[in-house]
């Protein structure tokens, strides 16, 4: 039987959002076709005395950083909501939530992007943790409907 997986490596162009100008000796290795197995992130090596040695320290993973993108998203939303600043899932310019997220220095501290936050916002909705919830801003024409994102009330 013959193996159709595939491997390929480059030079990464940033790392951590932080753009690479000089050679630093590390590289990207992508997995292609991997038919029984799950799909999968690239991970960052460093090519040391002949060997391509995994590099510590420069990437997190995978499943670390959805859950980062999950906690940093209930206390925005939280802040968000303390301090009546209406944010929406539905693309709008003026209140996307992945967006707005994504500019608060928390985000940029730790690296988590506008992608990070909407995958984050999809699961934690799918979850039951935050709703996508109707309400009418007062002055607003009837009739149209707006909507928001609020943490779940529990019922305990």
């Amino acid at each position: 039987m013959r193996n159709r997986a595939a491997v390929t490596h480059s030079r990464p162009k940033t790392i951590e959002g932080v753009p690479i100008a000089a050679d630093t000796g590390l590289r990207s290795i992508s997995f292609f076709k991997s038919q029984y197995g799950p799909p999968t992130t690239p991970c960052l090596v460093r090519w040391q005395n002949g060997l391509f040695l995994p590099a510590a320290g420069t990437a997190r993973d995978a499943t670390e950083r959805a859950h980062a993108a999950e906690e940093l998203t209930i206390a925005l939303l939280k802040r968000f909501t303390a301090q009546n600043r209406n944010v929406s899932i539905n693309v709008n310019p003026n209140n996307y939530a992945p967006k707005l997220f994504a500019e608060t220095a928390e985000a940029e501290a730790t690296g988590i992007t506008m992608k990070d936050f909407k995958a984050a916002i999809d699961r934690l909705l799918l979850q039951g943790i935050i709703e996508n919830k109707e309400f009418h801003p007062p002055g607003k024409t009837k009739g149209v409907i707006h909507y928001r994102l609020v943490l779940k009330e529990t019922t305990t």
